[in-house]
């Protein structure tokens, strides 16, 4: 029987089964929740129930039959009081299938699995033993990290107020386009140009991110062309980002950088951050929120390597 190692991942807007092999080879079934069209979001509650449905369906898109171990994300991040209701249908869901089959069953932290992902997809698994930075950045998380083992995680750097993800998307919505707004707004800023220079509000290591929103909402209202307002979010975004990451190198010493997180699917971030720093990125299906980081953690924790 080969290794079949299965993750489950049920974080506020994504329902997501993993699977790896012992070859290394894996599966990512996910599927993205359903926004209401104007709505910048989903309740916890509303998030839980649509968990419960769409998990069946992708499940019976992999061969779930003999796992070897089962690996579930509980909670947003690895420390204290992080809780989240939405991660529940996983856990439900993860439990019964490791109890029925009789195999182990292993807990990470949402953060944990993006990291993971981003080691796996990249080609930089040897990192899990190294120090090196993780810059999450998602529609719920913005932090630079320290990660000295995939155990021990250190916060250095977050937003203050909303995230890069919030922001993309807050603005977003208000030009029209559907939530999340990612991808769309990628698209538009593309053909526009923002040449103003942009100011970073830090406060210590950390940044504050409103007020770009307040700027956008005042070009909307003003008429600004929304491929400019577009184009002034991404480099907002990426100036937050420069600005963090030169002072992590001055404070903590240059190491590889890992970028992870649905925000950096965004090419031109990708791009841009290329220039700063020894960057790794998760492959696209990948960066954005998945199960197949917890599947390979589950491998790992299994093989007694982590």
């Amino acid at each position: 029987m080969r290794n079949k190692f299965i993750g489950f991942d049920t974080s506020n807007y994504t329902t997501s089964v993993g699977m790896l092999t012992g070859a290394m080879s894996y599966i990512n079934q996910k599927k993205l929740l359903p926004v209401v069209n104007g709505d910048k979001g989903l309740r916890q509650s509303d998030a839980v129930f649509l968990h419960v449905k769409a998990l069946p369906d992708l499940m019976q898109g992999l061969d779930i039959s003999s796992p070897t171990a089962i690996g579930v994300s509980t909670r947003p991040r690895s420390i204290d009081g992080s809780y989240m209701p939405c991660f529940l249908p996983g856990i439900l869901a993860a439990k019964t299938m490791a109890s029925a089959s009789g195999v182990s069953l292993y807990e990470f932290s949402h953060q944990q699995g993006h990291i993971a992902a981003a080691l796996l997809s990249s080609g930089k698994e040897d990192l899990l033993h190294k120090p090196f930075f993780a810059y999450h950045l998602s529609g719920g998380t913005m932090e630079l990290l320290k990660v000295n083992s995939i155990e021990s995680i250190e916060i250095i750097s977050k937003t203050l107020d909303i995230t890069a993800g919030q922001l993309i998307d807050r603005v977003g919505v208000s030009l029209g386009l559907s939530f999340p707004c990612g991808a769309e707004l990628e698209k538009i800023a593309l053909t526009g140009e923002y040449t103003n220079k942009i100011k970073v509000s830090k406060k210590g290591n950390d940044i504050c991110l409103s007020g770009y929103e307040n700027i956008a909402d005042k070009m909307i209202k003003e008429g600004a062309d929304k491929h400019t307002a577009a184009c002034f979010v991404q480099k907002a975004v990426f100036e937050n980002i420069k600005a963090v990451v030169k002072d992590a190198v001055i404070i903590y010493g240059n190491m590889p950088f890992v970028f992870v997180g649905g925000v950096m699917s965004n090419s031109f971030l990708k791009d841009s951050v290329k220039d700063l720093c020894d960057a790794y990125f998760a492959e696209p299906s990948l960066s954005s929120d998945n199960a197949v980081g917890i599947a390979y953690l589950t491998k790992l924790r299994y093989e007694g390597k982590i």
